[in-house]
């Protein structure tokens, strides 16, 4: 797999496993095209910095909101309006972890091959 097509992969296994635990879908059609619009060069400084559990959108916007896509399509994660403080509240009411184990795994190995191979 390619940098672009690892990351997608990454943040499927991310939002469907978040989605077991949540109504709210944060992993839109709308959100792949954004992430696959984005420069190789971008997505592999993403990938290369990236753990588990980190968010990519974050990453590439070093934690500065005013210019992510994905906030402006779901809130910005840190407003308590947003769709992803929405989804980590159902989350911990139901007391469940962030991701789960298998999910966390998954997602592990695909960083670990994709930074092996670089």
């Amino acid at each position: 797999m390619n940098a672009t097509e690892t990351l997608i992969r990454i943040c499927d296994v991310k939002f469907t496993d978040i989605r077991k635990r949540s109504d709210i879908d944060l992993w839109t059609e709308e959100d792949k095209t954004d992430l696959s619009s984005w420069p190789e060069e971008t997505i592999h400084r993403v990938l290369l910095k990236m753990g588990p559990t980190n968010c990519p959108y974050c990453i590439r916007h070093n934690g500065d909101c005013k210019d992510c896509s994905y906030g402006k399509r779901h809130g910005i994660c840190k407003h308590a309006r947003s769709e992803y403080r929405k989804a980590e509240t159902e989350r911990r009411q139901n007391h469940m972890p962030y991701l789960s184990a298998e999910a966390l795994i998954e997602i592990g190995q695909m960083l670990k091959e994709y930074k092996k191979c670089q």
